[in-house]
């Protein structure tokens, strides 16, 4: 909570949030810094977005979601870690990131 009050976010010219449906490392509402939700269980986690957005000018943010599927069925899988890491591992998933919001980087 203490880290969401804190400077920093706010010196980019730019921002992307990515999430993954079935990233078992970090919530989803957390990953794409949501608080809108109606039916958020999670205060922290909107009290947090909230501090964060009072400072960001929403203009500057991007917000993608994924979801990954025929993911394999080891102890990854079954962590969470094996979607988390695929946003990063996958560089055909990258290069589609950055061909769709190469217009925005500008």
């Amino acid at each position: 909570m203490k880290l969401s009050l804190k400077p920093g976010l706010d010196w980019f010219k730019n921002i992307i949030f990515v999430a993954a449906y079935n990233d078992g490392y970090v919530n989803f509402e957390s990953a794409k810094l949501l608080y809108e939700n109606k039916n958020m269980q999670n205060k922290v986690i909107e009290e947090m977005a909230k501090n964060i957005y009072s400072r960001i000018n929403p203009n500057t943010v991007v917000k993608l979601t994924f979801y990954q599927p025929n993911l394999g069925s080891g102890l990854d899988y079954f962590l969470g870690r094996e979607a988390h890491v695929q946003i990063l591992d996958n560089v055909f998933l990258i290069h589609l990131i950055f061909s769709q919001i190469k217009d925005f980087l500008n």
